[in-house]
């Protein structure tokens, strides 16, 4: 066509053919309520965002999971980014903090194999060696299968198999299992840059003071409260109140921060390579 000098337009809902176009060749129409008008919403968009407008539901919904409600927030800032097709990755946060994670959840989604579930754990979180893909540890080293694991999630896992506990259970059923933990775990576990949330609100904010008091971020964040609501030392400060602080700061870091675009590039090279 670009020999012939011929330009083809389609007008089209249907997913399969938008599905395979490059965004720049997408261009997405829709309704303003307000005007009762059709409008062009952009000149390029992704397969996504074009499902989104028409109202098509997005196969393959991801889930990822966080260790608590303020990382939570951190990734949805990120993921916003993206665009209308944001909606598409629910981002839940489990109490129990990474152990809690790692003992109960991780094993369940691996066992099932569940390959739109991602897992992000704050950067202190982060092992000090990359663990090894099981075809890498020959069978001779099945009994170290167990430390593998271990110092990849920081927590020693148990898993649940056949037999008497008391001798070990079905060794076969077991190493089965934690070669597959270690594999699904390795393609399904990410870790942040900085080592928690608050640290990176606080480092990050373009408006966080520098003097604020207190050890841990935790508590320079109790004093950032304290000065925004103008309150004394003897006044207590709520949880609540921390948490509104923690957003309103959030929301001031823009979108190009660098560990925001580490978020969204990790997440999105894991869906990207489920996708292909």
């Amino acid at each position: 066509m670009i020999k012939s000098r011929h330009q083809v337009l389609i007008s089209t809902h249907s997913p399969s053919i938008i599905r395979n176009l490059p965004p720049a060749a997408i261009k997405t129409l829709t309704l303003d309520a307000m005007t009762n008008q059709v409008v062009l919403v952009s000149q390029s968009s992704n397969p996504e965002d074009a499902f989104f407008y028409i109202g098509e539901p997005v196969d393959n919904r991801w889930t990822i999971i966080v260790e608590d409600k303020l990382a939570k927030l951190v990734v949805e800032r990120a993921l916003k980014h993206l665009g209308p097709h944001f909606v598409n990755y629910d981002v839940r946060y489990f109490p129990g903090g990474a152990d809690t994670l790692w003992n109960t959840y991780v094993p369940v989604y691996a066992a099932s194999k569940r390959d739109n579930i991602i897992f992000v754990f704050d950067g202190d979180k982060r092992p000090a060696c990359a663990p090894r893909k099981s075809c890498m540890i020959p069978e001779s080293e099945n009994k170290s299968l167990w430390n593998e694991i271990k110092n990849f999630a920081g927590t020693g896992i148990d898993l649940k198999v056949d037999g008497n506990p008391k001798s070990g259970g079905n060794l076969e059923q077991l190493y089965e299992a934690q070669r597959n933990l270690l594999d699904w775990a390795i393609d399904h576990v990410r870790f942040m840059d900085t080592d928690t949330p608050e640290q990176f609100i606080i480092e990050q904010s373009p408006e966080v003071p520098d003097d604020l008091q207190g050890k841990t971020c935790k508590d320079k964040f109790e004093d950032l409260t304290r000065r925004r609501l103008d309150k004394k030392a003897v006044e207590k400060i709520s949880s609540e109140e921390i948490f509104f602080t923690q957003q309103f700061e959030l929301a001031k870091i823009p979108q190009e921060n660098h560990e925001l675009v580490s978020i969204r590039s990790m997440i999105q090279s894991i869906v990207g390579s489920k996708v292909l």
